[in-house]
């Protein structure tokens, strides 16, 4: 499918309007859904612009983890494997948080949001993203931010950044991929980070010829 048109888009109302119709007419014409939000790829990132600030964050609150589900999603192959491990008892699923975690002798215990207590060997967090750079732990984006050489983007999302990837804060300094959330919001997949790369590599090079 072709990307629908944004003309008349002027907020997250319009814009959850305008997604609606292009899906209802993917169902129409394929009887799939799929197709309507894998042909938003193009154009996600102009979606995201048109928002307001406010309109950023309702989406962040109300949309954010339908948008991911939806948009992310895992390979055909991968989700036969689970369905297989499911079914062989291998693999059980709670629809629930971890509230508690305390260590013990070679594992850990945990006690589920629904009151479900497990011993696991190995706690892995895949819960995604850390979307507030703002809290990030890393000892170089904190330095970054507390200097002044890097500021957050819209909302936390990442490093404010200008549109060649030039991080926002005087400095040469660019960079890529998730870090340039709050700018593009679509930000963490080959296709877009390939024209990325292309971008700050001329846009350094430039600085560099610049410079001398």
């Amino acid at each position: 499918m072709r990307p629908p048109e944004l003309a008349g888009c002027r907020g997250l109302d319009d814009v959850r309007r305008l997604v609606s119709a292009h899906v209802r007419e993917s169902l129409r014409r394929h009887g799939d859904w799929r197709p309507a939000l894998d042909s938003l790829r193009p154009v996600t990132s102009r979606l995201w612009d048109l928002l307001p600030l406010p309109d950023r964050s309702r989406f962040l609150a109300e949309d954010l983890r339908s948008w991911e589900v939806h948009r992310h999603r895992m390979p055909s192959s991968t989700a036969r494997t689970l369905i297989r491990l499911r079914r062989n008892g291998l693999l059980r699923v709670h629809r629930t948080g971890i509230t508690a975690v305390r260590v013990l002798a070679g594992g850990a215990g945990l006690r589920l949001g629904n009151g479900t207590e497990l011993t696991a060997g190995t706690v892995v967090n895949c819960t995604g993203l850390r979307h507030d750079v703002r809290r990030c732990t890393d000892p170089l984006v904190t330095g970054l931010l507390a200097d002044g050489i890097a500021a957050p983007g819209p909302l936390g999302l990442g490093f404010d950044t200008s549109p060649d990837g030039r991080v926002r804060g005087g400095a040469p300094l660019w960079t890529l991929g998730a870090l340039r959330r709050g700018n593009l919001w679509e930000t963490t997949a080959f296709p877009e980070i390939r024209a990325q790369a292309s971008a700050v590599a001329r846009a350094a090079t430039e600085s560099l010829e610049v410079s001398c």
